[in-house]
């Protein structure tokens, strides 16, 4: 599966400056001797790709094909905000991660929520041609129904 997000698109949404101090490494008053801690943010990464596959692989099984370049802009938002309260969470700072923050977090999360419940959609290639992956139609209802009696009532009739 290709990232949601890159390295290079958490420093266009986060900013350079922020994000090389939740997860930079070295000298923190020498902004020149100072690197991004790229396994640490790759795990983070990860971990917000897992996170948001499991709930939207159900409808959109695409998202496990699909190249970074064509995630949808809305995606990659909140990824990054799942990334950023991650990282910030991860500090010794206990005023790291500010209510609005959080705030963006749980609006991450439950927007992942409405898409998987149906309730939202996002800007991925859906189901192809009604069915999942098993080859059901989608939206299917199933019923069970005892067999019929009639045959046996107007026996003799």
């Amino acid at each position: 599966m290709a990232s949601i997000v890159t390295i290079d698109d958490l420093v266009t949404r986060i900013g350079a400056r922020e994000l090389n101090h939740l997860a930079g490494i070295g000298n923190v008053n020498d902004p020149d001797g100072r690197t991004l801690d790229e396994t640490r943010i790759g795990d983070e990464i990860a971990f917000a790709d897992q996170l948001i596959a499991g709930y939207l692989v159900a409808r959109y099984p695409a998202i496990g094909t699909l190249p970074t370049a064509a995630m949808p802009d809305l995606l990659k938002g909140f990824a990054a905000d799942i990334i950023r309260y991650r990282l910030r969470a991860q500090t010794d700072d206990r005023n790291a991660v500010t209510e609005n923050i959080r705030q963006r977090h749980n609006d991450a999360i439950g927007w992942l929520k409405d898409v998987s419940g149906g309730r939202a959609n996002a800007d991925l290639p859906e189901l192809e041609d009604g069915l999942d992956r098993k080859g059901t139609p989608t939206g299917a209802v199933k019923a069970s129904v005892p067999p019929a009696r009639t045959d046996a009532i107007l026996e003799g009739w």
